[in-house]
């Protein structure tokens, strides 16, 4: 009897140890990482896009799975809706005046409000949005996806089409999103891509080429942070020397402001009308397009359909000094007879 004791306990299975509790990070550190990150858009957006690009690697992505959305998007509810009020859009870079403290937090809770609100007003917009997403920060990054992706565009096409303030709500995102229209008119190799989102922004400004006709120039000055350019920043920057009016004028831009010796305020003239917002973006990435220039077509094609929208469209791109602007970049720099 013993030895069956015996036996017995030498063919237990040893328990496994349990795993310990998890370690808050944020604990060995003085500052309130959370609050920190939350006050600086930038460094969220940073840091949510790499946090959606390792999860969106780990992930598996088939044909099934994109095709089971896109139905799924197809039988959702999108009314159409010819409100011509923007909704809510949070502006990435913008801040106001009057300082920060409690009354950043009253603010962003008032904007989730509001945003709630017109989701709640709109029903089709939540829809949209969703739709978008999947399509370009997903579907988009996919191979051999040249069917669903095509469907996917098209039936975008058609919701903006019956949607006005998803209209304005694609291009003021869109204006603030320069990393991702860069990659999708200019960097990519995809040309599917490139066809399919020239093509949207193409319909949705003249889905607005009326309703915001006499808005285009429309502006408003705001207040934005900016990073204090270095002594070597400003020589890489501005192309110039560096001389004794440099320095003082880096040294006082940093005490100027109420800055903090990293960031400083400075006041600018944005526009306000979504189209217009959109359009500035697409004529600053006109710095970048030399680069790529075996693969700018399809930027190329929105200004000459924006310009073939209407005569408030091609008065807009004259304001702009779009021939000054052209003639530089096609004779280059300095050399342009419009200059």
């Amino acid at each position: 009897g013993a030895g069956d004791g015996d036996g017995a306990d030498d063919t237990k299975e040893p328990t496994a140890a349990p795993f310990p509790d998890p370690i808050d990070v944020n604990s060995y550190m003085a500052a309130n990482v959370k609050e920190f990150v939350d006050k600086m858009p930038k460094l969220y957006e940073e840091i949510l896009e790499t946090n959606v690009k390792f999860m969106r690697d780990r992930q598996l992505f088939n044909l099934q799975y994109f095709r089971f959305i896109y139905n799924l998007i197809c039988v959702a509810p999108t009314p159409s809706c010819t409100d011509e009020i923007l909704p809510p859009v949070k502006t990435i870079g913008a801040t106001n005046s009057s300082g920060g403290g409690d009354d950043d937090g009253d603010e962003e809770q008032k904007l989730d409000e509001a945003v709630l609100q017109s989701l709640q007003k709109n029903a089709g917009l939540g829809v949209i949005q969703m739709a978008t997403f999947v399509c370009f920060r997903f579907l988009a990054r996919t191979a051999d996806k040249r069917v669903i992706f095509g469907r996917f565009v098209t039936y975008l096409k058609f919701l903006y089409e019956s949607n006005v303030p998803a209209c304005k709500w694609l291009l003021v995102y869109l204006s603030q999103q320069k990393q991702y229209v860069e990659q999708y008119i200019l960097t990519t190799r995809d040309t599917n891509v490139m066809d399919g989102f020239s093509g949207l922004v193409i319909e949705v400004l003249r889905r607005l080429k009326d309703i915001e006709a006499d808005q285009l120039g429309d502006t408003e000055q705001i207040i934005v942070k900016v990073p204090v350019l270095k002594p070597a920043q400003y020589s890489a920057q501005t192309g110039q020397p560096l001389n004794l009016s440099a320095v003082s004028a880096i040294v006082g831009n940093a005490g100027a402001g109420g800055g903090d010796g990293q960031f400083i305020e400075q006041q600018r003239t944005v526009s306000t009308c979504p189209s217009s917002k959109f359009m500035d973006l697409m004529i600053e990435l006109l710095e970048v397009c030399p680069k790529y220039w075996y693969r700018f077509t399809y930027y190329f094609q929105v200004f000459h359909e924006y310009a073939m929208m209407s005569s408030t469209a091609r008065n807009y791109l004259i304001d702009k000094q779009m021939i000054n602007v052209l003639g530089d970049f096609y004779l280059g720099q300095n050399q342009s007879p419009y200059a």
